[in-house]
């Protein structure tokens, strides 16, 4: 069940000059998608912010002025995005902290991809992602696209990493969801798609004796990929792929999800983004976090039923 991607919302930085890799690629998603665009940003200043909580006429002109001049520079990038035929429309919202605001415009929208620009990647491509970032990733509402690479022309490789035992705690149809995520990017770019599987390698195991994981299906150190490799090409088939687009490797799932990425030249990596922990609090997972600084691909950050949009096709 493929996700069908129909509004696109790209969060852009206030005042940044000239046309943010974020908004290129939004763009182009859009376009191939048949979606809609909107530009969003979220403008704060602490000073005025102090003089409207004390109603301070000249603080409500400024909070006006400083809203008119982002909105103005949005409608200026708005219409040269506009010219490629794309429909498109912009928010300008006002508030603290910036995340928080995202994620709100997010929900309200009814966005079914949140795309973000990683920062600093045109002095390295494995960013320091900031603060923001991580809260976005960890708490949106539909799939968070980070984006990286500056010459973006579509994806004609895609890489999907699963996890369908679930050993690292995530919460149940995330598999479902990362899949269904690909296959909707996958499919209008004509992409080629890889999904990946790092299983825990034999030296992983203490005892030597298997366990029932199923009614007539042991598992242990001495069939740990056979078992693995069942519940993978259960999943993929589900999903309407073949056995052939399925890797399994033993090892760390972030070191072999980096590996895969750049030996398959992917232009976009799509990995679970949370699991369950600290009574049941949402977090990001620590693949996540390491893909998210190591990859130099863009990657699509996909949190679990929560994060799938409505419209899917069969």
């Amino acid at each position: 069940m493929a996700v069908n991607f129909k509004k696109v919302l790209v969060a852009l930085k206030p005042g940044q000059k000239g046309l943010p890799l974020s908004a290129h690629h939004a763009r182009l998603l859009a376009q191939s998608l048949g979606a809609e665009l909107r530009l969003m940003s979220c403008i704060f200043e602490a000073q005025v912010a102090a003089g409207l909580a004390g109603e301070d006429p000249q603080a409500f002109a400024a909070q006006v002025g400083l809203k008119d001049a982002e909105r103005a520079r949005l409608e200026k990038l708005g219409k040269s995005l506009a010219e490629w035929g794309v429909a498109l429309d912009i928010s300008v919202r006002w508030g603290y902290p910036v995340q928080d605001i995202i994620l709100a415009e997010a929900r309200e929208w009814g966005a079914d991809i949140l795309v973000v620009g990683a920062h600093g990647y045109e002095r390295s491509p494995r960013v320091r992602l900031t603060d923001v970032d991580w809260r976005l990733m960890a708490g949106s509402p539909c799939p968070l696209l980070v984006v990286k690479d500056p010459n973006f022309a579509g994806y004609s490789s895609i890489v999907a990493g699963i996890d369908p035992l679930h050993r690292h705690a995530e919460p149940p149809g995330l598999d479902d969801a990362v899949l269904a995520a690909a296959c909707g990017l996958a499919e209008p770019f004509a992409a080629e798609l890889a999904v990946v599987h790092a299983y825990p390698p034999p030296e992983a195991f203490e005892l030597a004796s298997a366990v029932e994981v199923s009614p007539g299906v042991l598992y242990g150190s001495e069939n740990i990929e056979e078992v693995h490799r069942r519940a993978v090409i259960a999943l993929v088939e589900a999903h309407g792929l073949s056995p052939g687009q399925v890797h399994l490797e033993a090892g760390s799932p972030e070191e072999i999800l980096i590996d895969q990425a750049r030996r398959r030249h992917a232009k976009l990596l799509v990995i679970g983004a949370i699991k369950r922990g600290w009574f049941e609090h949402t977090l990001l997972g620590s693949t996540a976090e390491n893909v998210s600084v190591e990859t130099d691909c863009d990657l699509l950050l996909v949190g679990g039923d929560r994060c799938v949009p409505a419209q899917a096709s069969g």
